[in-house]
């Protein structure tokens, strides 16, 4: 008993001696003294004070990385980015970008691919069980997810975000739409924001075949009808068989690049994923209009005469590509997101409806969902340095968005300070791929990019075929005031976000059907009425006063 009676004493009296060393702490930050916080509170500005967004627990963060120049980390350090899988043929991680932006900065960025068609269900499921990775580069719906992210506020100033800042500045809009509901900014912009990607599907006509039948270009609906009926009758191909045309073709309702969407503006309405447009600050469900039902009706009489492609409501996106990339004259009236090819000149076409107004769909070409760091991330001002370097200089960004320099882009000669994008077949072929996206994804992030093409871009991208170049056109659209767009960029709160989220599932289930059976099927007045008592069922009301006091909240 004596024995542990002795280990004991000995044991408090050790422990005695550990606590009042308490003071000197090894690592992490020191406490405060009482005086230094009185003397801090009685600082303290008075007034209201910005709401402090929650981050998490831990070391300086502000401490992990240089503030200025390169490297960003003295020693490499590995970060899990999640991002949509572009390219089968090349791993994000094998391209030559991503290697050159691990050697410059040492921030070791390991890509986690994901297919496009699971991207949503696989990050909803990360958010749901919190196994986030670092990053997450592309979409996420920030305004319901955010509590889960690092706010950016502290990272972005002149001295470690000067390229971001500097963009900001230039267009303050930013400052406010990347703003989530509390007030803090939780993502940055990927991708491309010059006009060339203001309108994605896009209505092109074949101009030999206008001339081969001695048309025009259709200015509206009657005109588009008679000159595809000539199409179609009129053998403008030469080939001697008036079997083998195909006066229009387009792929689906709505969807990037490829659906008819735009071509029911011929009518005053368009459709989009949203399925609203909103005009003067006003919300309108697209498929409750009176223009919706003659727009059906129209177009079912096309497809009844043989003047659609049988196949637009049952191919593949990859299908439709492929027509499109036939070396065979084969279509009058294409829909995509831009048509160019040497043995043929394409038109782009602008129908007006019957009171002569012209309605395009435009996106918002301001992004906000893009780049986001999560609160799993221990070193997050590296990575804002990180996407600040990619968007450090025109070549940078262009390596990360368009590719290769010499195979994707050039400087263009004569032409000082300005870009050629390129399109050379023998290039794409001697790299193995079928076209120019395909080469570009396969060398870039492509739309997913971590730099920005902002609308800046727009004035050094050289063409020498200017009436060709699309971004012209939607420029044209844009400031004519024909553009119409379906919801201002921006963030709604979580509730507004998720309710219409719920809603737009069933409603966009829908009308996908329902689009494609009228016009392949007809649809009459009856059906037109039972249509507008489906719309009641599915809320839709509900939804478009979701869609106006989000639109509402974005003049505040």
């Amino acid at each position: 008993m004596k024995k542990i009676l002795s280990v004991l004493i000995a044991l408090i009296l050790a422990g005695s001696a550990l606590t009042g060393c308490g003071e000197q702490k090894p690592t992490g930050k020191e406490e405060k003294s009482q005086e230094q916080t009185n003397k801090q509170e009685e600082t303290k500005p008075e007034g209201k004070t910005e709401e402090k967004a929650e981050t998490p627990a831990g070391d300086d963060v502000m401490a992990k990385f240089n503030h200025s120049g390169y490297p960003i980390l003295n020693e490499k350090e590995t970060f899990d980015i999640y991002v949509e899988q572009l390219s089968p043929v090349v791993a994000a991680n094998d391209k030559e970008v991503v290697k050159k932006g691990i050697e410059d900065t040492n921030v070791n960025t390991n890509f986690i691919e994901v297919a496009g068609s699971s991207w949503k269900e696989k990050i909803n499921i990360l958010f749901s069980t919190n196994a986030l990775p670092d990053a997450i580069l592309g979409d996420i719906s920030v305004e319901e997810k955010y509590t889960q992210l690092y706010p950016l506020d502290e990272f972005l100033t002149e001295e470690i975000a000067p390229n971001i800042v500097k963009f900001f500045n230039s267009r303050p809009e930013y400052w406010e739409i990347l703003k989530a509901p509390d007030g803090h900014i939780y993502s940055l912009p990927t991708g491309d924001e010059t006009y060339w990607n203001a309108i994605d599907s896009q209505m092109f006509i074949n101009e030999n075949w206008l001339k081969a039948v001695g048309k025009e270009a259709p200015k509206n609906a009657a005109e588009l009808k008679e000159v595809l009926e000539a199409f179609k009758n009129g053998d403008p191909n030469g080939n001697g068989d008036t079997t083998d045309e195909v006066p229009m073709t387009f792929r689906g309702i709505w969807g990037w690049g490829d659906g008819m969407e735009n071509a029911l503006a011929a009518f005053g309405v368009f459709e989009s994923g949203s399925h609203v447009m909103t005009k003067d600050g006003e919300v309108k469900f697209a498929a409750k209009q009176d223009e919706y039902f003659e727009a059906l009706k129209f177009f079912h009489e096309l497809y009844e005469e043989g003047l659609i492609d049988s196949e637009c409501f049952t191919q593949s996106s990859d299908q439709y590509k492929a027509k499109l990339a036939e070396e065979v004259d084969k279509y009058g009236v294409v829909i995509t997101y831009d048509k160019q090819d040497k043995t043929r000149n394409w038109l782009p076409l602008l129908l007006a409806d019957k009171t002569g107004n012209i309605t395009v769909g435009l996106n918002n070409i301001e992004h906000v969902d893009g780049f986001s760091i999560c609160k799993t991330c221990k070193n997050p001002g590296a990575l804002v340095r990180w996407y600040d370097y990619c968007n450090k200089d025109v070549e940078t960004v262009l390596n990360w968005n368009r590719g290769v320099k010499g195979e994707m882009w050039k400087d263009a000669e004569g032409h000082e300070g300005m870009i050629e994008l390129l399109n050379d077949p023998e290039i794409q072929k001697a790299k193995g791929a079928n076209n120019r996206e395909e080469l570009r994804r396969m060398q870039s992030f492509s739309g997913k990019s971590p730099s920005y093409m902002d609308l800046s871009y727009q004035d050094i991208i050289y063409s020498d075929q200017p009436k060709k170049l699309k971004p012209q056109l939607n420029q044209m659209v844009i400031e004519k005031g024909y553009g119409v767009k379906s919801l201002p960029a921006g963030f709604s709160s979580k509730e507004n976000s998720e309710r219409r989220g719920l809603l737009l599932t069933d409603i966009d289930n829908y009308l996908n059907k329902f689009v494609a059976t009228s016009i392949v099927d007809g649809i009459d007045e009856k059906g037109w009425e039972t249509h507008l008592k489906t719309l009641e069922k599915l809320k839709v009301d509900e939804y478009v006063k979701l869609c106006q006091e989000f639109v509402d909240s974005r003049k505040k």
